[in-house]
């Protein structure tokens, strides 16, 4: 399966194997946002965001499905 990225603000730039802020990832059947971060190697805290909801390192994905990632702000 597959899911289509989309990353907010300098994401694009951490993020190790995102070139743009869209992109479709490859997935095993099955997978879960745990198992997409770990691939992108993120080991930061962001926000995973699909369907108007934020979702949980649990959470199932699904063939086609839209997830954007937003660093959360910081600041002084």
């Amino acid at each position: 399966m597959k899911v289509q990225v989309r990353v907010i603000g300098n994401l694009p730039y951490m993020v190790k194997g995102l070139q743009k802020q869209y992109d479709d990832i490859p997935l095993p059947d099955g997978a879960r946002l745990a198992d997409l971060l770990r691939l992108l190697d993120i080991k930061r805290d962001l926000f995973a965001l699909a369907e108007g909801k934020r979702l949980d390192a649990e959470a199932l994905l699904y063939d086609g499905m839209e997830i954007t990632l937003v660093s959360p702000s910081a600041g002084g």
